[in-house]
């Protein structure tokens, strides 16, 4: 059994970090194709936190998509696996709190780093390279 859960815990940090650079990946390339329509917002007069406020938005919304439906995908499986066995455990509520807010930290953290040092370019020259 220990040997079981040390193997399930090396994998679910393995699972993870893959996670978090793809999140890393996705978030910095919609910046890198996005720069010369921040840039362009930016010469219209937005500020970095109108630039933020428009990406945190767009994640938030796919933050709770996404996690809506691995709550109650997760909630299921779970629920039917505990059945088999004989003495069960709840399925408690803190763990999918923990989740969503251990998700939202890592996916705003990177928004929010990503997106600060693209709107923070000097958009002339941004226009200027594409």
């Amino acid at each position: 059994d220990r040997h079981l859960k040390n193997l399930i815990l090396a994998m679910g940090i393995v699972c993870i970090l893959i996670s978090i650079f793809g999140v890393w990946s996705m978030i910095s390339l919609a910046c890198l194709e996005r720069r010369r329509e921040i840039a362009v917002r930016k010469v219209h007069g937005a500020k970095v936190r109108d630039i933020l406020s428009i990406f945190t938005k767009e994640y938030g919304a796919v933050i709770a998509i996404s996690m809506g439906a691995a709550f109650i995908t997760g909630y299921l499986i779970m629920h039917q696996w505990i059945q088999k066995f004989p003495r069960q455990a709840a399925i408690s509520w803190w763990i999918y709190a923990g989740t969503f807010a251990a998700t939202v930290i890592v996916i705003g953290l990177t928004v929010i780093h990503k997106v600060v040092k693209t709107a923070r370019e000097n958009p002339a020259d941004v226009i200027k390279s594409e």
